[in-house]
């Protein structure tokens, strides 16, 4: 008899796993733990084999599933960072600019200013129309040139690197760009962007 209960012990513990999880004592027949609720390794084999092998899912620009999109280098983070922070200042002027051109006073001193400089009266509203458009412009162009190329550069897009190098090019009249032109030109920089 006492071979018995030894065979018959023998069997259910072979039967039994464990879960991963909280180990508690789980059969064969299991799907889940009865403890926890998380799968079993057993009915994750039959999932996996019920099911017929599939191509990885496409994440765009040639990535699948299994590879990692390439990391953004470290140097290059810093002029996006930049970028991002000089596109908000950028934002900052344009508030401004739309407030002084809203703002009754600011276009009386417009007008005032023009009125010194000997513009004829009929001539004053066509060019404080000129002068609004030009003003307003003026600031929402690198305003939105900047924040494209913050998103361009966090994106790793070719256009990004572009313009983020063209305004670094633009930057380095008042030598403020150079550094960043410098960094964004190295080689490794270039080619993480498929720039050769």
């Amino acid at each position: 008899m006492a071979g018995g209960v030894a065979f018959c012990r023998h069997a259910i513990i072979r039967n039994l796993n464990h879960c991963t999880r909280c180990g508690a004592a789980l059969e064969a027949k299991h799907q889940f733990c009865w403890k926890c609720g998380v799968a079993t390794k057993t009915s994750q084999a039959r999932k996996a084999a019920a099911s017929p092998p599939s191509k990885p899912a496409s994440l765009g620009r040639g990535l699948t599933a299994a590879t990692s999109p390439p990391a953004i280098p470290e140097q290059v983070m810093m002029v996006a960072v930049v970028s991002a922070i000089a596109a908000f200042i950028w934002l900052v002027l344009l508030a401004q600019m739309a407030a002084f051109v809203i703002n009754p006073h600011g276009r009386a001193d417009l007008n005032h200013t023009l009125a010194q400089a000997r513009v004829s009266a009929g001539a004053r509203p066509g060019l404080m129309v000129l002068y609004e458009v030009i003003l307003i412009l003026s600031v929402l162009v690198p305003a939105v040139l900047h924040a494209f190329a913050f998103y361009g550069l966090l994106s790793l897009r070719k256009a990004g690197w572009v313009v983020a190098f063209l305004l670094a090019i633009l930057w380095s009249v008042v030598l403020v760009g150079l550094p960043f032109a410098y960094l964004l030109w190295k080689r490794d920089n270039r080619q993480a962007y498929g720039i050769p």
